[in-house]
């Protein structure tokens, strides 16, 4: 066993003392506590009130040759995230120190072939054939397969430390009056494509006077299926926190494919949004032309596609919610990073709000040499606040994914156009 293999949680350094003492015991009655009590093993730091450490544990058998976690807590290098067989055991095991109010997502791979695990390409591939469930985790994150937009079939357990804030707005809550989900096919000729669209409307909608604010999401299946926006905006209807508001929500065409062509600052898409889609939610459904009271959003690419297309259209739009936003990206051929906080810093001030959020994990995981998620999204609201706009930057207790931003929507949503 290498030095940075070396066992440093304490339960797990009791278990090799007992073994070493004779006390073959040990293993089975290690095996039923994890049984009795899941996983990981979340333990105190000593002078650490603020952290804990994590240990993931995978039970072998003679087929196990390697195990993997993955998430933004271990980082996205597969290889450097093996877990270490305690010798004479069917222990796995793999120590990380984390904040006590992370709330992220984490994966297991099996027996990944040791070529694929350095093949950075391979994400998907190694998804499909390799992920594993952690049988002591109960929490776990579900997300069906989409066969027309790509998007895979998602299975993570929830990594949920004791500290982490509530999201009481996340699920769907008994009792609450639920909108209605609708789903159209939208043909642009802009864009030589057609899209499913989705659409939410609040309860009551068809007995309102007045018009509804309009939210555009992007990635409209991941925010149904991932997200949980129409159960996130039933509650916060409930409560009274926001108005009414009617959530359009165009699907991407390809997780990988169309969405990296169309979300990343991608004039024709923005004329889609702004020529297209737009007026074809104001002909279908009673929303405001106020661009006050519609807000554009998004997640990652999304994030970054939202502040885009308010960039170009202030008057359809006049607030940003960015959840995790890719303000680091470039267009090729350009060798400087942040290409949109440059086109804000440009431009003249417009009569926008935004929310931006990150979390703290993305301030450290590299998503290219020498940039992280977080750089590009405080970069954004750097220039943003010197520019004079109202801004709100905000970070959470986890990483590059769903769970967070679940928690973050809410908020966002209230400090854009929330009742007072």
């Amino acid at each position: 066993m290498s030095a940075q293999d070396a066992i440093i949680s304490p339960r797990l350094a009791t278990l090799q003392r007992e073994l070493a003492s004779g006390d073959r015991a040990a293993l089975d009655r290690f095996w039923a506590e994890i049984g009795h009590e899941g996983g990981p093993l979340i333990e105190p730091i000593p002078d650490e009130a603020n952290h804990s450490l994590v240990t993931f544990v995978w039970r072998g058998d003679d087929r196990t040759q390697s195990v993997i976690v993955f998430g933004d807590l271990s980082g996205p290098n597969l290889a450097a995230n093996q877990l270490a067989c305690i010798p004479a055991t069917d222990v796995w095991q793999r120590s990380y120190r984390a904040r006590n109010d992370l709330n992220t997502l984490y994966r297991f791979f099996l027996n990944v072939p040791p070529e694929v695990v350095q093949d950075p390409t391979a994400f998907y591939a190694i998804l499909r054939n390799h992920a594993v469930a952690d049988p002591f985790n109960w929490n776990t994150f579900l997300a069906p397969a989409d066969a027309e937009n790509g998007s895979p079939a998602i299975v993570a357990q929830i990594l949920k430390l004791p500290a982490a804030p509530p999201q009481p707005w996340s699920a769907p809550r008994s009792g609450a009056p639920a909108g209605r989900l609708e789903m159209h096919r939208v043909r642009s000729a802009i864009l030589d494509n057609e899209r499913r669209v989705w659409v939410y409307t609040p309860p009551g909608y068809a007995d309102r006077g007045e018009s509804c604010g309009l939210l555009l999401m992007f990635d409209g299946w991941e925010a149904i299926q991932w997200v949980n926006l129409p159960a996130i905006m039933d509650n916060l209807l409930a409560d009274g926190l926001i108005p009414p508001m009617v959530a359009v929500m165009p699907d991407n065409l390809g997780m990988m494919t169309t969405r990296n062509l169309e979300l990343p600052c991608y004039p024709p898409f923005a004329e889609f949004i702004r020529r297209e889609l737009v007026p074809w939610a104001r002909e279908k459904y009673d929303v405001t032309s106020d661009p006050a009271r519609c807000v554009a959003a998004g997640a990652s690419y999304g994030g970054l596609a939202a502040a885009y297309v308010a960039l170009l259209s202030a008057d359809l739009f006049g607030n940003v919610l960015s959840l995790s936003g890719s303000f680091y990206w470039k267009p090729q051929g350009e060798t400087e990073l942040m290409w949109l906080p440059r086109q804000y810093a440009n431009a003249d001030r417009l009569p926008l709000r935004f929310y931006l959020d990150v979390g703290l994990l993305e301030k450290t995981v590299a998503v290219g040499p020498g940039v992280t998620v977080g750089a590009g999204v405080e970069q954004m609201r750097d220039v943003l606040a010197a520019k004079g706009y109202p801004v709100h930057y905000a970070e959470f207790s986890g990483g590059h994914d769903p769970i967070g931003w679940r928690g973050t929507i809410p908020h966002g949503l209230r400090f854009l156009i929330g009742k007072a």
